[in-house]
């Protein structure tokens, strides 16, 4: 099951090629202005050629972009220094990364 990214009512979902974060991205609804944005799991760090930390970190340039993780489907939080499992917040702000 894929991993989906929820902004609003608006819901994207990973495809063969793309994760959810990036088909987000990609949609070009979110090039611009602070959002918030629901992931059922915690965004990759460099696996299989995606890293959509990275992504998050370079698009949050002169906004702020929050990330609710309502769980850990692909078990990336311990790339995050979080426990197997965990749930948490990741604020991107001008390309810093912040954790709560």
């Amino acid at each position: 099951m894929p991993i989906k990214a929820s902004v609003g009512k608006k819901e994207y979902e990973s495809t063969k090629k793309n994760h959810a974060e990036e088909v987000m991205f990609y949609s070009g609804k979110y090039d611009a202005g602070n959002f918030t944005v629901d992931l059922d799991g915690w965004p990759c760090t460099g696996e299989r050629g995606h890293n959509c930390h990275a992504m998050f970190i370079i698009r949050s340039a002169n906004r702020t972009i929050t990330v609710n993780i309502n769980g850990d489907h692909g078990g990336y939080a311990m790339n995050h220094a979080r426990q197997f499992g965990s749930t948490g917040v990741i604020t991107y702000t001008n390309g810093v990364a912040t954790y709560a």
